[in-house]
Order: C-alpha cells, then structure tokens, then sequence
C-alpha cells in the first residue's frame, strides 16, 4: 500500500513581459519507445507522455473525472486521504496534465513528477530560462541552469525548502525541463529527496528521454 509522506513538489513556473521570437525546438510528439527501460509503464494525459518506473502511481489530473479515478487508486487512511487531496488541487488548477508519485516510507520526502501547460509571450528558450530562472531562485537555491539538447529544452536544478500541511518545512531538490511548444510552455518538475540524487537523477534522465507532447487539436474531445 502506498503511504503519504512530506508532500508533493508543486512548481507551475511562468513567465511575463516581451521578449526576442527566437523559436526553439519543439518536444518530441511520440515517446522514444527504444528509450524505456524493461519494466516501465508508460504514462498518458493530455497530450503528454512519458515512462516511469513500475511503482509509481501514475494521475491524467487532466480528465474532466479525476476527483472519481483518484479513489481507486487504492490509497486508505488518512495518508491516503491527504494524497488524494493534493491530487485534487493538481487538477483543479486547470494547468497540470500529469502527476505521478513514487512509493515512500512514512515521512521521507516523497519523490515526484508534475507536468504542466500554460500560454507564454514568447518562444526564445533562452529567455524562458531566464525567467523562470528568476522566479526559482526566489524559492530556493539554483543549483545548475542552462539549455541542453536531445531533446532540446531548458533545465534548472534548485534545492528548495517550503512549508506543508503538516506543520513542518521540507527540503528537496527540483529538477525543472522546461519546454516550448508554439506559445505554449511545457513544464516538466521533478521533486526529489536531497538525499537520495543519484538514485533519482538515473529516474529522470530517463522520463525525459521517454517524454512527449502532442497537444490534442481543438475540438477533439
């Protein structure tokens, strides 16, 4: 049975102003299938995709029935409670198309992965990296930033430290990719336990690897 733990990494990072239309390289729209480990599930909501490892518990927050497949995921207790609440809040913010949750002993950071969609003014990657850059360093400690290919995105790594529900601040480390897609920003944050990097770090490299976009055209259901 999955336990709750510290909480759930929320960043939806986004930016403002005007800036220079230096477009950058959209995201893949099929998974790299030769990419997925054996024994990983792949994932699939709003138009994103992406693989993750066979324990992990997998929500499309963006189906209009979320609050109802949200109670078979077999959560009970009152961890499972307070889980299912933080996916509801996921959902009800209208810009989370996936969230995703690895097992965790009671307690222990729970590591995490979000992927959210919104508008931007502009599609010059650098200065998407910029901004959100900016707004991290705000919340945290910006570890590494910079614009990296296969796929070509923006990464901002940052050990951030915030409040939960349960009284206490947690410490964690988020990897953020950010991608661009039209007007569109793909924001893909993965929170992590500050002691368990690398194990975590092998986990992400290979999600993104896996990760596509391909953005349902208006008026399909």
């Amino acid at each position: 049975m999955m336990k709750q733990s510290l909480g759930l990494a929320v960043l939806a990072l986004a930016i403002c102003g005007c800036a220079k239309d230096k477009a950058a390289t959209a995201p893949p729209t099929t998974v790299n299938e030769s990419a997925i480990p054996q024994g990983w599930k792949l994932a699939s909501g709003g138009g994103v995709s992406m693989a993750l490892p066979e324990d992990w518990i997998a929500v499309d927050v963006s189906r209009p029935d979320v609050a109802q497949s949200v109670e078979h995921l077999g959560l009970k207790g009152a961890e499972g409670d307070a889980l299912k609440q933080q996916i509801r809040k996921f959902a009800s913010t209208g810009l989370f198309r996936i969230v995703a949750f690895a097992p965790v002993k009671p307690g222990e950071f729970q590591g995490n992965v979000n992927v959210s969609v919104m508008p931007i003014p502009t599609t010059d990657l650098n200065e998407v990296l910029k901004e959100n850059r900016s707004q991290l360093s705000t919340a945290g400690k910006v570890i590494e930033s910079g614009i990296v290919d296969n796929p070509k995105r923006a990464v901002i790594v940052a050990e951030i430290e915030q409040p939960t529900e349960y009284g206490v601040s947690v410490r964690y480390v988020t990897h953020v990719h950010l991608f661009v897609h039209g007007q569109e920003q793909i924001t893909v944050s993965f929170g992590s336990p500050i002691a368990k990097q690398p194990e975590y770090k092998k986990i992400i490299d290979q999600v993104v690897k896996t990760f596509a976009y391909d953005p349902p055209k208006a008026g399909t259901p």
